[in-house]
């Protein structure tokens, strides 16, 4: 959502750190290196709903339980998708003017 709006503004400047942050966010705020509860409680909740988190959810379920969520594993999936050709047609649509 974040580079959506990035790419709307059509700034490099604003892009660019927006760009870092969000990948930040992604890899601390997925659970891949820090647990949710080490964050407060409210944003812990809230970083449990990114797609990434969910699929990270998934493969922890997998691997020790050794049992399959389907619609758990789509829905990440699917917004990630939807999410990428949004911002590729934005990005498109920039670069043309």
């Amino acid at each position: 959502v974040l580079i959506m709006t990035a790419l709307l503004v059509r700034r490099v400047t604003t892009f660019l750190p927006v760009v870092l942050i969000i990948l930040a966010v992604y890899i601390f705020g997925s659970g891949m290196i820090f647990e949710f509860e080490f964050y407060p409680l409210q944003v812990g909740e809230i970083l449990k709903y990114l797609p990434t988190s969910l699929l990270l959810d998934n493969l922890r379920t997998i691997l020790f339980t050794r049992y399959f969520v389907w619609w758990s594993f789509l829905i990440p999936v699917g917004i990630i998708i939807v999410l990428v050709i949004i911002n590729s047609k934005l990005l498109r649509y920039v670069l043309k003017q």
